[in-house]
């Protein structure tokens, strides 16, 4: 508190001889005084200096020297100018300056009071004290004013605002002085129960105070509980403001400006630089390096090409333009450069994978940069486990040598709604998707029926199919409306080899079936998402890749995504769109899709169709299709499920795990779980038909390479890193084992050149591994435990166990029955078990087919053969080793062209035909002949682009014969287990 003499010394006008110190508060005062300067007045219609100031007013000029010190009757001036000026707008008033004392008051008289209060120092000398030690602030400008003219200028005022609840601020600094007084008040009682004189009152007075303190607190109590609640729903309401601020945030974030003319009006050198860069890459197909080099000796060039204007040689020394200088700054410096300014990459949501479970942890992106992640520590997927549900917790991320932090493995999902918006800006792609389901919905209301199918939306089942507004599909509206099939598939980098690496990676692609088939696969107009390898996820694993694609489908459905712009309409349209069809190979698709290997019992995800030999059935009358409702019930009851043995209870019982494609309302995977013909017919059941029926291969010996018989042909499953467990990996030298196990199990065991069991079991237990056997045992699905062993094998296996044993008492050796499987001579004894039930020798069941001269004729036919252009070739060594495995394109030419030329011309073309009833060679031939042109016209048919019902049918009909026939014709594949595919091609 300062005292009226220290307020009459300190900075006083009588000490203002010398320029006061900086620090003086008065010194501030004065100098932003000083800044005030007169508004001229605006007599030749010149534009103000300050547009929010009046003629005539006194402004604040901030760029005035702060440090100015202006004389005393400079200020005392400056001082009674604006008392003088201060004044109303009104010109119905009289003004002070130019009127007398009697009529600018005049109206104003009655407000005065009617006897004038006396000034109480003490206050007047504190107001001082306080305006003095107010800290320097820059004033606000002033917009109002007064011209020295007979008419004022009238200010424009805002208009007034209701009264308003006290702020937010406002509040909290009147609960903070409430508190501060508690506090004051509770040390105020503190001291006078503690300093000594409370213990000398009276009983009475202390019961008095202590009632008194006591009230006091639980007032106080209630209070703090008040404030404390008050506090927390102002903090709740801040934090929702603040979520949603930044859910809008991110949003906005996101937009991408799709239609960006930045491209278009860069300098023509810098689009042709560009455009370079980029399609010697994305087309031609040059590396990051070339690419690079490309764009720097272009960019060299250009420099020296400039340099020579009015020069006779070119040279960097010399200057260059700005204009040219800014060409070449202009120019992308690298390939990753020369890509965004193209703006090819899209946008992508981040997810980080875990390496333990595969869960896809989402990471967000930074405020306000798109291109940095905050990304989770941990995994924070709850795991289903023997004991129960627990969180994974497994680190995500790892720390490189430069000490940055990163996901340690990466997922990007490429933007649905980005892809669309691209999309729909294509002319092309938005007409063919709205004539596509206009033209399903004319035919629906004309009543008129194609006799050909030659797209989805002339089937049934697209006309059928009802939208998210429970109408017809196919009836859009206003909207556009897209149908999608989702392909999930598998692929080796690296290329197959034998003894390579066996990498893997994954694609999801998604394709509009709406377009054209000379358009629908273009890489523009395919929704596309890599699945980070190296090796290919479990069943389980593989659903954690999926649900980021389908989440992103499930909100285009409803409440569907409305585009701003197409390329037909600037005011933008609604779409909807859905996956409609998964197309997969046989093992994708049981993975996708949450139903059991294709492997097992349950032989196809249409109908309810149960057991490995009813394969060959084509009593398709007899089929009913499986209930959807059961298994959308119990592949939720998996998932909701705590235990792996609930799980695996459900999975064994219902044949159903779950999968991401149920969270679509409309997934019915007996309808839109599609086996695609190139893998179910051409490398499926072509490729089987020629390689293990025919025996078309070169490489399928007859003998092995010491004159031993083979006896059948098996489909065996070559060792693959994926198909085991991290525990049962097996070294590299120990691959080789598995091939020789297999080859062994298919030796003859009576006849001529063939292997007794005893060296049978000798020759399986020298050339493997207990890792391989197990491997061959698995892939052959023979039991766990030692149950159901034929007696001649567990007499075996106790004679070689005395053999080999140092005990004295022999006799007391037994086979271990019901026992698991643990030791090398145990899976030997399952393996020769299972052998014992397949044909024992060949003599009485090949058929002459796959003879040399056979694949001589068949190799001639494919040189000699004049073909179109358009027929893609094949190998001309087919059938040899070195021909490598054939692509699905390949078999659709042998099976439509070279093969059927070959085996007519060589078992059908000659003069006098057997009798198909003949039983010898040349009567089995034909039977052979027939049997196998049965799948290869069914493969014609399949193969077209356009179906009737009568093709249909005739489909049906080939696909009965080849069927029936072939394990008739064919007895040496009656061991082997049908193919899958076989029952799966009957879908199509």
């Amino acid at each position: 508190m300062y005292t009226p003499s220290e307020l009459l010394t300190e900075d006083s006008p009588q000490s203002y001889t010398e320029p006061l110190s900086p620090m003086s508060p008065l010194t501030t005062v004065t100098a932003q005084m000083a800044k005030l300067w007169l508004q001229s007045l605006n007599l030749v219609n010149e534009p103000l200096e300050d547009e929010g100031a009046m003629p005539g007013s006194f402004l604040f000029n901030e760029a005035a020297p702060s440090d100015s010190s202006p004389s005393m009757d400079a200020l005392e001036t400056l001082l009674t100018a604006a008392v003088l000026t201060d004044g109303p707008t009104d010109e119905s008033h009289h003004h002070r300056l130019f009127s007398s004392a009697a009529e600018c008051y005049e109206d104003s008289g009655p407000n005065f009071p009617s006897s004038p209060q006396p000034l109480d120092v003490t206050t007047a000398l504190q107001s001082l004290a306080a305006l003095t030690k107010t800290p320097s602030v820059s004033p606000a400008r002033q917009a109002g004013g007064r011209r020295f003219t007979s008419k004022a200028i009238v200010s424009p005022s805002k208009p007034s605002l209701p009264p308003s609840s006290p702020s937010s601020g406002k509040i909290e600094k009147e609960e903070s002085c409430a508190l501060d007084h508690l506090s004051t008040e509770f040390k105020a009682y503190q001291t006078e129960l503690l300093d000594g004189h409370f213990a000398a009152l009276s009983t009475e007075l202390q019961c008095q105070k202590l009632d008194r303190i006591s009230k006091w607190l639980n007032d106080g109590l209630v209070a703090i509980e008040n404030y404390e609640e008050r506090m927390k729903y102002r903090k709740s309401k801040a934090k929702q403001a603040t979520t949603k601020e930044d859910i809008v945030q991110e949003k906005r974030d996101c937009i991408r400006d799709l239609y960006d003319t930045a491209f278009i009006q860069m300098d023509p050198l810098n689009q042709i630089l560009i455009l370079l860069a980029v399609i010697c890459n994305l087309i031609i197909g040059l590396s990051v390096d070339q690419s690079n080099f490309l764009i720097h000796a272009t960019i060299l060039c250009i420099h020296l090409g400039m340099s020579t204007c009015g020069s006779p040689a070119s040279t960097l020394k010399d200057q260059l333009s700005s204009s040219q200088n800014k060409i070449i700054a202009d120019m992308p410096k690298n390939l990753t450069d020369a890509l965004r300014r193209f703006d090819v990459d899209g946008r992508f949501d981040f997810y980080v994978i875990c390496p333990s479970c595969s869960f896809s942890n989402k990471a967000h992106p930074l405020k306000g940069k798109k291109t940095f992640y905050d990304f989770p520590p941990t995994c924070h997927n709850n795991v289903v486990g023997e004991k129960g549900v627990s969180r994974c917790g497994t680190n995500l991320l790892k720390t490189r040598c430069d000490g940055s932090i990163q996901p340690i493995k990466p997922y990007l999902v490429s933007s649905l709604s980005d892809y669309l918006a691209r999309c729909l800006a294509n002319a092309t792609f938005v007409e063919q998707s709205k004539q596509a389901t206009d033209s399903a919905f004319r035919a629906i209301v004309s009543g008129k029926v194609n006799s050909t199918t030659d797209n989805v939306f002339d089937a049934a089942f697209i006309k059928d199919f009802k939208g998210p507004d429970r109408t017809l599909f196919v009836n859009r509206g206003n909207k556009i409306r897209l149908v999608f099939s989702m392909h999930v598939d598998f692929f080796n980098p690296n290329r197959v080899t034998q003894r390579g690496a066996h990498d893997s990676i994954g694609v999801i692609s998604c394709a509009n079936l709406a377009l054209d088939l000379s358009i629908r696969y273009r890489p523009e107009f395919m929704y596309m998402t890599v699945i980070p390898g190296p090796n290919e996820p479990s069943y389980d694993e593989l659903d954690h890749y999926i649900w980021p694609v389908i989440e992103q489908f499930i909100l285009t459905w409803r409440p569907g995504l409305k585009i701003s712009r197409t390329a037909n309409s600037r005011n933008g349209s609604v779409v909807e769109a859905g996956i409609l069809i998964s197309v997969n190979d046989l093992p994708a698709a049981r993975k996708v899709a949450g139903l059991q290997g294709h492997g097992s019992s349950l032989i196809c995800s249409v109908c309810d169709i149960y057991g490995k030999d009813r394969i060959l059935s084509m009593d398709y009358d007899h089929w009913t299709r499986r209930n959807v409702d059961e298994l959308r019930k119990w592949a939720w009851a998996y998932k909701n499920a705590t235990t792996l043995a609930e799980r695996q209870l459900i999975f064994d019982t219902h044949s159903v795990r779950w999968s991401s494609f149920w969270l679509l309302e409309y997934w019915d995977p007996t309808r839109m779980l599609v086996i695609d013909a190139m893998h179910c017919i051409l490398e499926g059941l072509v490729h089987y038909h020629s390689r293990h029926v025919l025996r078309l291969d070169a490489s399928a010996a007859k003998l092995t390479s010491d004159g031993l018989k083979i006896a059948f042909d098996w489909p065996w499953i070559p060792y693959s890193p994926e198909a085991v467990s991290p525990n049962s990996l097996l070294q590299e030298k120990h691959i080789p084992a598995v091939a020789k196990i297999q080859e062994t199990l298919c030796l003859s065991l009576s006849g001529k050149n063939a292997l007794s069991m005893d060296k049978l079991w000798t020759r399986l237990n020298n050339q493997s591994t207990k890792g391989a056997l197990e491997f061959v045992a698995r892939s052959l699905e023979v039991p766990e435990k030692m149950e159901n062993v034929d007696n001649a094998i567990c007499s075996l296996y106790i004679d070689r166990a005395k053999t080999k044993s140092k005990r004295k008492a022999k006799d007391q050796l037994a086979f271990p029955y019901d026992q698991p499987a643990t030791t090398k001579h145990h899976l030997i004894a399952l393996l020769l078990n299972w052998r014992l039930k397949q044909p024992h020798c060949s003599d009485a069941y090949i058929i002459p087919t796959g003879t040399p001269e056979t694949l001589a004729h068949v190799q001639k036919v494919i040189q000699e053969t004049i073909k179109p252009a358009y027929i893609n070739s094949v190998p001309r060594n087919f059938g040899e080793a070195k021909a490598g495995s054939l692509k699905a394109d390949e078999w659709r030419t042998l099976s439509t062209l070279y093969l059927p030329i070959a085996l007519i011309t060589l078992w059908g073309d000659n003069g006098g035909l057997p009798s198909l009833a003949d039983e010898s060679e040349a009567g089995h031939l034909l039977k052979a002949l027939h049997h196998t042109m049965a799948l290869f016209q069914a493969t014609i048919i399949a193969c077209r682009y356009v179906m009737t019902e009568d093709r249909a049918r005739a489909y049906w009909e080939y696909m009965k014969i080849w069927t029936g026939g072939l394990q008739v014709l064919f007895p040496h594949v009656q061991g082997g287990v049908p193919r899958p595919n076989i029952h799966a091609a009957a879908y199509l």
